[in-house]
C-alpha cells in the first residue's frame, strides 16, 4: 500500500482519483489503507490494475499482498530445506568478495531473512557480468587504502544520491 500511495503523491494523484484509476470506491481505498495486509481479499483485476500502476509484474504484487512469500519460489528437492539453506549459507561465505562481509549472525537469523539473503545472492551471481560488479566496491576499496597511505588525509568520498553502499 506504501508504494501504491507513494507513487500516487509523486504523480499528484488524490486518493480519489487513486480510487478511480485502481476502479474502486474511495471507501474501498480507505479500508484498504487501513487493513496490515490490505490486498490479501482484493479481486485479481484489481490487483490487476494495481501492478499496471506500479509497473511491476503481477507476482510482485501478489506478494505485497503476502499470497505469495520468496519460500514459495524454492525448488523442491529431496534433502532437507535446512540442509539446503546452510550449504547455500556456506557457498556464500566461500565468495571471494562476498563471503569476508557476510555477518556471523546471518547463520542464527530467521529462515526467512536467510532465504531473503541467498535469494540477492543467487540473483546476484547469476547475472553474466556479476564477477565484475561484486569486483567494483573491491577496487573501490583499494584506491581507498593507496590514498590513506600516500595522504595523512583522505578526501571524503562522494556517495551517489540514493545509494547506501557505492
Amino acid at each position: 500500500m506504501q508504494l501504491l500511495l507513494k507513487k500516487a503523491a509523486i504523480e499528484g494523484l488524490t486518493l480519489k482519483r487513486l480510487a478511480a484509476h485502481l476502479g474502486i470506491s474511495y471507501e474501498r481505498l480507505a479500508q484498504l489503507r487501513a487493513q496490515p495486509r490490505p490486498f490479501a481479499h482484493t479481486r485479481r483485476e484489481v490487483l490487476e490494475k494495481v501492478a499496471a500502476f506500479l509497473q511491476v509484474p503481477m507476482v510482485l504484487v501478489l506478494c505485497y499482498a503476502g499470497l505469495f512469500r520468496l519460500e514459495d519460489f524454492v525448488w523442491p528437492d529431496t534433502g532437507s530445506r535446512a540442509g539446503r539453506v546452510a550449504e547455500a549459507l556456506a557457498a556464500l561465505r566461500d565468495d571471494p568478495f562476498l563471503g569476508p562481509l557476510a555477518p556471523k549472525e546471518l547463520d542464527g537469523a530467521e529462515g526467512s531473512v536467510q532465504l531473503f539473503v541467498l535469494f540477492l545472492f543467487e540473483q546476484l551471481r547469476s547475472q553474466p557480468d556479476a564477477q565484475r560488479r561484486i569486483s567494483a566496491w573491491v577496487v573501490e576499496l583499494e584506491r581507498a587504502t593507496v590514498q590513506v597511505t600516500r595522504e595523512p588525509r583522505a578526501p571524503a568520498v562522494k556517495r551517489k544520491p540514493g545509494r547506501l553502499f557505492t
